[in-house]
């Protein structure tokens, strides 16, 4: 399972416990993928054409393999994360709630 593709909403936190991996733009083929998945996001439809710029230019990739915690709950959050390979498990107080595969979104 392969967590590839983020968005990084407030840029808050940097350093060793920082998932920002690079400032690389992504390729056009997967904004247009990515693009779909943020139109469905509550948390972004009532965006304007230049704030939806924003976002996409605040996009960078980052990985994920199996057994990884991508975010603990407790935790400040400072990524918004796109799943665009493989699934990510959710727990709540050590329980499994939900299996978010691609396309889906967290954090």
């Amino acid at each position: 399972n392969m967590l590839e593709c983020s968005i990084d909403v407030q840029n808050t936190k940097s350093g060793p416990n920082s998932r920002r991996q690079s400032m690389v733009p992504i390729e056009e083929a997967k904004r247009s993928a990515l693009s779909k998945s943020i139109a469905k996001s509550a948390l972004f439809q009532h965006l304007k054409d230049e704030e939806m710029a924003e976002v996409f230019d605040s996009l960078f990739p980052s990985e994920a393999v199996p057994e990884d915690t991508i975010i603990q709950q407790g935790d400040e959050g400072d990524n918004f994360y796109i799943i665009d390979q493989g699934a990510v498990d959710i727990y709540v107080n050590d329980t499994k709630v939900v299996n978010i595969g691609e396309g889906g979104s967290f954090g």
